[in-house]
């Protein structure tokens, strides 16, 4: 079975899961679109979390605060949190235990800031696992590589 088939089906599950009420007939099949940072950030929350793990995507832009006596009407408010972390948040259960695992999204071109490598660091440093991924497919080997290891 393909990683995005997987996916799909533990959607499905935990769709019935949710809602054992609902007519399998009319239930609605969720579309993931990987090809997008934000689309593959989403299947991965959704797969480790269906997966009986748990994901969390980090926000990390500011905040913008609207404010009448502003000369623009407002300011903008960086964010609080670590500069360069990564976009998920996950613990992985592993045998009973569970891992901390950062993700990163890098689809296409896209590269890791110098923050980013400096976050990467630190956590490593800690004892937590860093996975950069690249697509959905690379995501799923990483996870069966970490799981089966």
């Amino acid at each position: 079975m393909k990683p995005l088939d997987r996916l799909k089906a533990l959607a499905i599950e935990e769709n019935k899961r949710k809602y054992p009420e609902f007519p399998d007939s009319y239930r609605p099949v969720k579309k993931y679109k990987t090809t997008t940072a934000n689309g593959c950030t989403s299947a991965i929350c959704d797969f480790l979390n269906f997966s009986g793990h748990f994901a969390s995507r980090i926000n990390n832009t500011g905040l913008w605060v609207k404010e009448k006596a502003h000369v623009n009407g407002g300011y903008y408010r960086p964010s609080t949190q670590a500069k360069g972390i990564a976009d998920i948040s996950a613990n992985i259960n592993k045998n009973g235990i569970a891992h901390a695992v950062w993700i990163e999204i890098k689809i296409g071109k896209d590269r890791m800031s110098t923050a980013q490598h400096e976050f990467k660091e630190k956590v490593e440093r800690a004892g937590a696992q860093y996975w950069i991924v690249k697509t959905f497919d690379d995501f799923y080997e990483k996870y069966m590589q970490f799981i089966e290891s």
